[in-house]
């Protein structure tokens, strides 16, 4: 007797790997869900799903769905806070933006990141535009970073 080629498959955890929005293209999303993920590496990472609702790439079209993986790293808080912070209504990147964040984001962020990963999902229909660049790291391969703003 032969073993089925889907055996095992009762046990079998679904894929967490995500499509991502690709460099060097401007995007108008709305946030379906926020949610902390563990990989099998044991670290941790914040993922966002979003709906594309515009694009600067013909091959990414209006209704996918893609996502935001932000590992745990050196650039994790800095990155989130951004992303927050363009949900809010902030521009993270306008200087007339960054007293605001300040006094009024940073004060309860820990509270807010918590509610926007947890069961209310405080973020999710938010529209936001994010800008998409293919960077280089110290160690020789590349990521792509996000630059988040409003979505008005």
């Amino acid at each position: 007797m032969s073993t089925s080629i889907f055996s095992g498959l009762s046990q079998a955890k679904i894929s967490e790997s995500g499509v991502y929005l690709p460099p060097n293209g401007r995007f108008k999303v709305k946030i379906l869900k926020c949610q902390l993920i563990h990989p099998r590496d044991g670290s941790a990472a914040f993922v966002v799903d979003l709906e594309v609702l515009e694009s600067s790439i013909p091959d990414i079209k209006v209704g996918e769905t893609r996502n935001w993986y932000q590992k745990n790293n050196d650039s994790f808080l800095g990155a989130v806070l951004e992303f927050m912070a363009a949900a809010f209504g902030f521009n993270a990147n306008d200087p007339a933006h960054k007293a605001a964040i300040e006094t009024q984001l940073k004060p309860q962020a820990e509270q807010y990141a918590e509610a926007t990963v947890g069961p209310a999902q405080m973020l999710a229909g938010k529209i936001l535009r994010v800008e998409t660049q293919k960077r280089d790291t110290r160690s020789g391969g590349d990521f792509t970073k996000h630059i988040w703003m409003p979505g008005s």
